[in-house]
Protein backbone atom coordinates (compact mmCIF):
# COMPACT_ATOMS: atom_id res chain seq x y z
CA UNK A 1 0.00 0.00 0.00
CA UNK A 2 1.39 3.46 -1.03
CA UNK A 3 1.06 6.42 1.37
CA UNK A 4 -1.30 8.12 -0.30
CA UNK A 5 -3.42 4.72 -0.47
CA UNK A 6 -2.47 4.31 3.80
CA UNK A 7 -3.64 8.38 4.51
CA UNK A 8 -7.10 7.61 1.99
CA UNK A 9 -7.53 4.97 4.16
CA UNK A 10 -7.40 6.61 7.60
CA UNK A 11 -9.03 9.23 6.30
CA UNK A 12 -11.84 7.02 5.47
CA UNK A 13 -11.56 5.04 8.38
CA UNK A 14 -12.00 8.39 10.61
CA UNK A 15 -14.84 10.02 8.60
CA UNK A 16 -16.93 6.64 9.29
CA UNK A 17 -15.76 6.27 12.45
CA UNK A 18 -14.72 2.40 11.83
CA UNK A 19 -10.58 2.85 13.27
CA UNK A 20 -10.14 -0.16 14.95
CA UNK A 21 -7.75 1.21 17.61
CA UNK A 22 -10.22 4.19 18.65
CA UNK A 23 -11.77 2.89 21.57
CA UNK A 24 -12.39 6.38 23.03
CA UNK A 25 -10.90 4.96 26.40
CA UNK A 26 -6.93 5.87 27.38
CA UNK A 27 -4.84 3.46 26.92
CA UNK A 28 -4.66 0.99 29.79
CA UNK A 29 -1.11 0.33 29.43
CA UNK A 30 0.14 4.33 29.59
CA UNK A 31 -1.74 4.64 32.13
CA UNK A 32 -0.18 1.83 33.73
CA UNK A 33 3.36 3.23 33.07
CA UNK A 34 2.14 6.95 34.26
CA UNK A 35 0.84 5.38 37.65
CA UNK A 36 4.02 3.22 38.16
CA UNK A 37 6.17 6.69 37.74
CA UNK A 38 7.72 5.87 34.42
CA UNK A 39 7.65 8.77 32.48
CA UNK A 40 7.60 12.34 33.88
CA UNK A 41 5.35 15.01 35.71
CA UNK A 42 6.66 17.80 33.47
CA UNK A 43 8.49 18.33 30.43
CA UNK A 44 7.33 18.50 26.41
CA UNK A 45 6.32 15.29 25.20
CA UNK A 46 4.99 14.10 21.96
CA UNK A 47 2.30 11.69 20.82
CA UNK A 48 3.54 9.99 17.33
CA UNK A 49 -0.21 8.98 15.99
CA UNK A 50 -2.24 10.72 18.32
CA UNK A 51 -5.35 9.72 16.63
CA UNK A 52 -8.70 11.64 18.06
CA UNK A 53 -6.32 12.98 20.90
CA UNK A 54 -7.12 10.67 24.00
CA UNK A 55 -3.65 9.68 25.08
CA UNK A 56 -1.89 12.68 24.24
CA UNK A 57 -4.90 14.62 26.54
CA UNK A 58 -4.07 11.88 28.96
CA UNK A 59 -0.52 12.79 29.23
CA UNK A 60 -1.55 16.39 29.45
CA UNK A 61 -3.70 15.98 32.34
CA UNK A 62 -0.20 13.87 33.93
CA UNK A 63 1.44 17.20 33.76
CA UNK A 64 3.38 17.43 30.14
CA UNK A 65 2.57 19.93 27.59
CA UNK A 66 2.36 17.73 25.18
CA UNK A 67 2.45 17.97 20.97
CA UNK A 68 0.16 15.50 18.92
CA UNK A 69 0.69 14.32 15.29
CA UNK A 70 -1.12 12.86 13.08
CA UNK A 71 -1.36 11.76 9.09
CA UNK A 72 -5.56 12.14 9.44
CA UNK A 73 -7.22 15.52 9.14
CA UNK A 74 -10.14 14.11 10.56
CA UNK A 75 -8.70 12.76 13.50
CA UNK A 76 -6.90 16.39 14.08
CA UNK A 77 -10.04 17.74 14.02
CA UNK A 78 -11.59 15.52 16.25
CA UNK A 79 -8.54 15.67 18.61
CA UNK A 80 -9.22 19.73 18.81
CA UNK A 81 -12.88 19.47 19.19
CA UNK A 82 -12.13 16.96 22.23
CA UNK A 83 -9.50 19.12 24.04
CA UNK A 84 -11.78 22.22 23.34
CA UNK A 85 -13.49 20.40 26.37
CA UNK A 86 -11.20 18.70 28.48
CA UNK A 87 -9.71 20.11 31.66
CA UNK A 88 -6.31 19.65 29.75
CA UNK A 89 -6.80 20.82 26.93
CA UNK A 90 -4.90 23.81 27.05
CA UNK A 91 -1.67 22.42 27.95
CA UNK A 92 -1.99 20.30 24.06
CA UNK A 93 -1.47 21.01 20.54
CA UNK A 94 -2.43 19.01 17.83
CA UNK A 95 -0.31 18.55 13.82
CA UNK A 96 -1.96 17.21 10.85
CA UNK A 97 1.23 15.63 9.01
CA UNK A 98 2.87 13.05 8.49
CA UNK A 99 5.67 11.92 11.56
CA UNK A 100 8.31 11.59 9.56
CA UNK A 101 8.42 15.10 8.04
CA UNK A 102 7.18 17.47 10.50
CA UNK A 103 9.57 19.89 11.32
CA UNK A 104 9.74 23.03 13.88
CA UNK A 105 6.98 21.76 16.26
CA UNK A 106 8.84 22.02 19.56
CA UNK A 107 11.57 19.77 19.07
CA UNK A 108 13.24 18.47 20.73
CA UNK A 109 10.56 16.76 23.51
CA UNK A 110 11.74 15.62 27.04
CA UNK A 111 9.15 12.23 26.03
CA UNK A 112 8.04 10.52 23.33
CA UNK A 113 4.96 8.35 23.02
CA UNK A 114 4.38 6.07 20.22
CA UNK A 115 1.15 3.50 20.41
CA UNK A 116 1.28 2.02 17.10
CA UNK A 117 3.69 3.81 14.39
CA UNK A 118 6.71 1.79 14.53
CA UNK A 119 5.30 -1.36 13.61
CA UNK A 120 3.29 0.17 10.28
CA UNK A 121 6.41 2.84 9.86
CA UNK A 122 9.25 -0.31 10.05
CA UNK A 123 7.68 -1.97 6.83
CA UNK A 124 8.56 0.73 4.33
CA UNK A 125 10.13 3.79 6.32
CA UNK A 126 12.06 2.58 9.28
CA UNK A 127 15.53 4.98 8.38
CA UNK A 128 12.85 7.69 8.13
CA UNK A 129 10.78 7.08 11.16
CA UNK A 130 14.63 6.59 13.06
CA UNK A 131 15.26 10.19 11.63
CA UNK A 132 12.10 11.67 12.86
CA UNK A 133 13.08 9.72 16.55
CA UNK A 134 16.35 11.12 16.14
CA UNK A 135 15.04 14.51 15.49
CA UNK A 136 12.51 14.60 18.11
CA UNK A 137 14.31 13.51 20.69
CA UNK A 138 17.74 14.70 22.53
CA UNK A 139 20.06 12.78 25.50
CA UNK A 140 17.99 11.68 28.24
CA UNK A 141 14.65 11.88 26.21
CA UNK A 142 12.54 8.78 27.00
CA UNK A 143 10.14 7.25 24.30
CA UNK A 144 7.74 4.28 25.37
CA UNK A 145 6.54 2.07 22.54
CA UNK A 146 4.37 -0.28 21.80
CA UNK A 147 3.53 -2.40 19.22
CA UNK A 148 2.14 -6.53 18.35
CA UNK A 149 4.27 -8.87 19.18
CA UNK A 150 4.63 -11.59 16.91
CA UNK A 151 4.58 -13.58 19.43
CA UNK A 152 1.10 -14.05 19.01
CA UNK A 153 -0.32 -14.05 15.69
CA UNK A 154 -2.69 -11.64 15.91
CA UNK A 155 -6.80 -12.13 14.65
CA UNK A 156 -6.41 -10.02 11.60
CA UNK A 157 -3.64 -9.23 9.42
CA UNK A 158 -1.36 -7.10 11.07
CA UNK A 159 1.70 -6.02 11.10
CA UNK A 160 4.39 -7.80 14.19
CA UNK A 161 7.44 -6.89 15.60
CA UNK A 162 10.24 -9.87 17.26
CA UNK A 163 11.99 -8.39 20.24
CA UNK A 164 15.06 -8.90 18.21
CA UNK A 165 13.82 -6.65 15.73
CA UNK A 166 12.82 -4.27 18.05
CA UNK A 167 16.64 -4.76 19.76
CA UNK A 168 18.21 -4.30 16.55
CA UNK A 169 15.90 -1.40 14.95
CA UNK A 170 15.62 0.92 17.42
CA UNK A 171 19.08 -0.01 19.61
CA UNK A 172 20.66 2.18 17.42
CA UNK A 173 19.43 5.18 18.93
CA UNK A 174 18.14 4.50 22.33
CA UNK A 175 18.45 2.03 25.09
CA UNK A 176 16.18 -0.12 25.96
CA UNK A 177 15.52 0.22 30.31
CA UNK A 178 12.37 -2.47 30.42
CA UNK A 179 10.61 -4.61 27.81
CA UNK A 180 7.73 -6.60 28.32
CA UNK A 181 4.52 -7.77 27.21
CA UNK A 182 0.73 -6.68 27.53
CA UNK A 183 -2.46 -7.20 26.83
CA UNK A 184 -3.52 -4.03 24.97
CA UNK A 185 -6.71 -2.81 25.03
CA UNK A 186 -9.12 -4.54 22.43
CA UNK A 187 -9.98 -3.01 19.14
CA UNK A 188 -13.11 -2.63 17.52
CA UNK A 189 -13.84 -5.85 15.96
CA UNK A 190 -11.36 -8.02 17.92
CA UNK A 191 -12.56 -11.19 19.79
CA UNK A 192 -9.92 -10.95 22.69
CA UNK A 193 -7.10 -7.91 23.46
CA UNK A 194 -3.86 -8.34 21.15
CA UNK A 195 -0.44 -9.35 22.56
CA UNK A 196 1.99 -6.09 22.55
CA UNK A 197 5.23 -4.92 23.31
CA UNK A 198 5.42 -2.80 26.29
CA UNK A 199 9.17 -1.13 25.52
CA UNK A 200 10.14 1.91 27.36
CA UNK A 201 13.67 3.76 26.21
CA UNK A 202 16.12 6.13 27.00
CA UNK A 203 18.35 7.87 24.33
CA UNK A 204 21.93 8.22 25.94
Amino acid sequence: MSSIEFKQRMESEYRDGTAPWETGQPCSEIQRRLAAGDLPTSGAALDLGCGSGVQTLLLAAHGLEVVGVDLSTTAIENAQRRASTHPAGRRVRFIAGDVTEVRGIGEPFDVLVDRGCYHLARRDHLDAFLDALSRHSRSGSLLLLMAFSAAEQPEFPVPVVTEDELRNELGSLFEITDLRTCRLDKPRGFEREPLFWSVLLRRP
